[in-house]
């Protein structure tokens, strides 16, 4: 008896040197108390090999392997007390590499492998992005199963896929992404789009060119869309006979077309920014609401009328052209020219004036006519003047100062 208690202490303080010396918990060998027999018994800690199956799959294809995985066990658990269990026990585990290799290198060989398709356009600029291929890292997989396996018995080969730069296809995506967006869309809703413009692309130079011809001619057609100067039927309330309809004149919006067209070539040469809402450049911007100051011309009734926002300021008779002959044209205007001393010229005639109002590109305007001693009535309609507005000289010297610096002031000319 006396003699396996000194056998049992000599083991224990064998393991207990052991700790000291060691100062680890991971032994390759294991021991457990067993409290009945008040003994230490060993526990079995042979190394054991298992088969697993490693699954692999690509797309529609699945397949199994079988990987052979070495299970060592070692003790993991706190032992300073020397009472070890089997829950003390891990095992580490260490897959067959050569059968994973084999593995990959086998079901790699299933499918056809491609390199990667860079962007490119066709002939009809139709757009195909890069394509990345279907090679595959296969060292990167390999190595993940060997540190994965068998925790992780489940890889898709499809994470493991090659990502190539496309540099080139890049380059031409981009450009075909700014040619693409850059449309340029006007207030009244009319566009011109750089994909219409019959773009040419140099893959190799990474350049864009358009037919400038077709830009020219597309802004000209798009600008007409916007000049209505003198085209817009409107409503007006005049003096005398209540609402009417007035058509005609210069009032309105003239686009600059050639300002434009240069401001749009230089758009799509520099492939710059798209815009929305554009207003072109004008030569003319008249608003068609028409404002409360302005002078309303009554043929009819031979009669001109002055208004400051919407109040009748000033009045007299007129004069206008021989009717028919030389009437005077009905519309909206603005006076474009104020001259004191003035020749006017025409076929035949040679008149001078002290106050020059021009409403027509033509040379109608208002101004006074000292060579009349009457206006109003029916005047016109026997001597009438060339078409312009004749007025009495005061009424001619106070318009034209009243109007003298005030820009595009309106002036309504009606029958």
């Amino acid at each position: 008896m006396k003699k396996a208690i000194l056998i049992t202490l000599g083991v224990l303080m064998l393991l207990i040197l052991g700790c000291f010396i060691t100062g680890f918990k991971f032994y390759t060998a294991g021991y457990r108390y067993d409290p009945i027999n008040r003994d230490m018994i060993n526990i079995d800690m042979t190394p054991e090999v298992r088969t697993m199956q490693l699954t692999l799959n690509e797309g529609d294809i699945k397949r199994q392997y079988p990987v052979d995985v070495t299970y060592t066990p070692f003790v993991d658990g706190d032992v300073s007390n020397l009472f070890i269990s089997e829950a003390d026990i891990s095992y580490l585990t260490t897959p067959d590499e050569k059968q994973i290799d084999d593995s990959v290198d086998t079901f790699l060989s299933l499918t056809t492998r491609r390199g990667m398709e860079s962007a490119k356009l066709d002939k009809n600029l139709h757009y195909t992005d890069t394509i990345q291929g279907n090679q595959v890292s296969a060292n990167t997989l390999k190595r993940d199963i060997v540190s994965e396996f068998p925790a992780v018995g489940n890889f898709s080969v499809e994470d493991y896929y090659v990502v190539e730069p496309d540099n080139r296809g890049e380059k031409l995506s981009e450009l075909y992404n700014r040619v693409k967006d850059l449309t340029i869309t006007y207030e009244n809703g009319q566009s011109i789009s750089a994909m219409r413009m019959d773009p040419v692309f140099d893959e190799l130079k990474r350049t864009v060119t358009f037919d400038e011809d077709k830009i020219k001619e597309e802004v000209r057609k798009l600008m007409l869309t916007m000049d209505d100067a003198g085209q817009k039927s409107i409503s007006f309330n005049s003096t005398n006979m209540g609402v009417i309809r007035v058509k005609g004149g210069t009032w309105g919006h003239i686009t600059d077309t050639k300002a434009e067209t240069e401001y749009v070539l230089e758009k799509f040469r520099s492939l710059g920014e798209p815009e929305e809402n554009r207003k072109p450049i004008m030569i003319q911007d008249l608003d068609w609401n028409l404002p409360r100051d302005y002078i309303e011309v009554d043929k009819k009734n031979q009669h001109v009328y002055v208004y400051e926002n919407g109040r009748l300021i000033m009045d007299d008779d007129c004069v206008t052209g021989l009717y028919p002959k030389r009437k005077t044209p009905s519309g909206i205007f603005f006076i474009s020219e104020k001259m004191k001393n003035k020749t006017l010229r025409g076929p035949g005639y040679a008149s001078f004036v002290n106050r020059w109002m021009r409403i027509t590109n033509s040379g109608v305007g208002l101004h006074d006519a000292s060579w009349r001693g009457r206006f109003g009535g029916e005047i016109y309609l026997r001597d009438g003047s060339h078409g312009c507005i004749n007025l009495p000289r005061q009424f001619a010297y106070d318009l034209y100062d009243y109007v003298y610096d005030k820009e595009n002031y309106c002036v309504v000319v009606h029958d």
